[in-house]
């Protein structure tokens, strides 16, 4: 379980009421990983989604011509969206540049929420996809 004072501040959350915000808190975890260690790998189950609370990871994608397209992750950001959209696989590695801590959900324990509570997951997927637009965005505009 995630204590409620670590979901404040992030805004993938502000859309949510009260209630939403504790049944994510009450699957969710909290963990950590030090600096060069791999949340996830290309090509693996997409178990897992992160919400970078300290520190920052670096997404790495292999692109078709064999160059490597990184991003840079930090506080309030997530990593391991294919999890939250309900992919299969990740489709990049994670890879932590230096020591963070993250909130962690499990894709099947959130898809089950999901099911439960359909405007909580519409309402968390359109905030993450906005979020994640901006972003793409500024990979593109650099």
């Amino acid at each position: 379980m995630i204590p409620l004072n670590e979901l404040q501040k992030v805004d993938i959350f502000t859309p949510l009421s009260k209630k939403m915000i504790g049944e994510l808190a009450a699957i969710g975890d909290i963990t950590q990983a030090k600096e060069g260690d791999y949340l996830f790998h290309d090509g693996e189950i997409a178990e897992n989604f992160y919400i970078v609370k300290e520190g920052k990871v670096i997404l790495e994608f292999e692109q078709p011509d064999g160059t490597v397209g990184t991003e840079t992750v930090g506080p309030g950001m997530g990593a391991g969206c294919s999890s939250l959209a309900g992919l299969q696989r990740y489709n990049a590695h994670c890879r932590c540049e230096e020591a963070s801590r993250f909130l962690l959900w499990n894709q099947s324990r959130l898809h089950e929420l999901f099911n439960e509570d359909h405007r909580l997951g519409y309402l968390l997927i359109r905030a993450s996809a906005k979020k994640l637009s901006k972003r793409i965005s500024g990979i593109l505009h650099k």
